[in-house]
């Protein structure tokens, strides 16, 4: 009988799967190894220049030490020098890639060792100079120089070791055996190439975190900064405005107060430079009002409000306010439509609303005020919508105008006055009792719609099965 291979697998685990995991880490293995942080090049010529210095300072110590050790003769002593010096010089070639000038380096100093071994004849002591060499080849933070290492053990201490064994080895084991020495010693020299591989790759994963959280330090304090200098700009810009918004119903307000107090005229007259008077303080509370309701929305969605009865008091209002004799108004709001939102909180979000239609109206065009019931999940709505004819607004303006202190129109020869809070202050008070606010154009034709939920019993009789 077939047996199914996956048999073999664990319970609920794919073999398929279990391979890929391996070959997975064994992937990331692969690169955390071998996938280096290329080092910057003035960081990276700096060591190469030591590295080169150091082998080229052994040629001195290595020619004298053949003459007095071995009994070389000068010929001999100084043709060693000179293929050190060769490769020192080579590796100085800014005309090769790093890669070859840091194996060319290498290979220098891997010959400094091979050539002290040869010339205490094949010392132990010696042999530890390959090690010595192994944490100054680990300054280039690469790879490959560490597999030269190893190659050059391997091969020079098996072939030399194989041809002039007591130039390599100065104990029988190792003359009689070569190879097996030569692969001992590369076996401890990949052994530690590893540790140094290792370490200086924990160490770039060390500066890399270093970096990247000072980079996330110095973009936070750029933020703040940014932030604050918005906010005194904001500030300034504020001051600016508010100043220029509250001068003109105080100076219109300390105006016809002197000729009340200075000008005897006639009754009619006194009537109506009081009338002005306190039409002027009317518009400077509502400028305070919003300005004291941008700090905190009202959320008082206890209490309810009839939109009608609140609207028609919102509407009354505007025939005290200055330059609206001309103010016309449609509205059809049906009897008994309610919001949960107090009649406080309503009348901030209609009379901002129906100010903003009669201040940027065009050709004097009449402001529909529209209501009605809105099915919606959980809880129907009370929509409020206010359209006038004005200029079209783009969807980029249609995001940002209903923040704080924007007006779509800053110029100092803007048509229309304003602190620009109004929209804000209707968009955080409807939020603030569960609701919202958008706005639609069609053509001139601009529409504010205010959505807010219904008292939750009202909501109960609409959906009723009598309803």
């Amino acid at each position: 009988m077939a047996q199914d291979s996956s048999a073999a697998a664990p319970a609920g685990v794919d073999a398929n799967q279990t391979s890929t995991t391996d070959d997975g880490r064994f992937s990331r293995l692969v690169r955390f190894l071998t996938h280096s942080e290329q080092l910057p090049q003035n960081v990276w010529r700096t060591r190469h220049r030591f590295i080169v210095s150091l082998a080229v300072a052994h040629v001195p110590v290595l020619f004298a030490l053949g003459l007095v050790l071995r009994g070389d003769t000068p010929i001999h002593s100084g043709a060693e020098a000179v293929a050190i010096s060769t490769l020192s010089l080579a590796a100085l070639n800014r005309h090769m890639s790093r890669k070859v000038q840091e194996l060319l380096a290498t290979m220098a100093l891997l010959s400094c060792s091979a050539m002290l071994v040869h010339v205490t004849g094949g010392s132990v002591e010696a042999h530890f100079h390959f090690f010595v060499v192994l944490p100054v080849v680990a300054l280039y933070q690469s790879w490959p120089p560490f597999l030269l290492a190893l190659g050059y053990v391997l091969v020079h201490h098996g072939l030399i070791g194989q041809l002039w064994p007591e130039s390599v080895y100065n104990h029988p084991a190792a003359i009689n055996n070569p190879w097996k020495w030569a692969a001992i010693h590369a076996f401890f020299v990949s052994a530690a190439s590893a540790v140094f591989v290792v370490m200086w790759r924990l160490n770039e994963s060390a500066r890399s975190e270093a970096r990247d959280l000072y980079r996330q330090l110095y973009e936070g304090e750029r933020a703040i900064v940014q932030q604050l200098e918005a906010a005194a700009t904001m500030k300034d810009e504020l001051v600016s405005v508010v100043s220029h918004e509250l001068r003109t119903p105080l100076t219109s307000i300390l105006g016809f107060g002197q000729l009340l107090r200075d000008v005897d005229g006639s009754e009619g007259d006194q009537k109506e430079w009081l009338d002005r008077l306190l039409r002027q303080g009317d518009r400077l509370q509502f400028l305070v009002e919003n300005l004291l309701n941008t700090a905190k929305a009202p959320s008082d969605s206890t209490d309810v409000a009839e939109v009608r009865e609140v609207l028609e008091d919102v509407l009354g209002e505007q025939a005290d306010y200055p330059n609206r004799e001309d103010h016309g108004f449609k509205y059809i709001v049906p009897e008994g439509l309610k919001a949960q939102i107090s009649p406080r909180s309503l009348r901030l979000i209609l009379a901002n609303l129906v100010n903003n239609a009669l201040k940027h109206r065009i050709d004097g065009g009449l402001v529909s005020i529209t209501t009605w019931l809105e099915p919606a999940p959980g809880r129907d709505v009370a929509v409020v919508a206010v359209t006038n004819r004005g200029e079209n607004i783009s969807e980029a303006d249609r995001e940002r105008m209903f923040d704080a202190f924007v007006q779509l129109d800053s110029s100092i020869t803007r048509r229309v006055a304003g602190v620009g809070l109004g929209l804000h202050i209707v968009r955080e008070t409807a939020v603030a009792h569960g609701g919202s606010v958008d706005v639609k154009c069609v053509g001139n034709e601009i529409t504010f719609l205010v959505r807010l939920p219904v008292p939750l019993a009202a909501h109960k009789r609409a959906n009723s099965p009598a309803a």
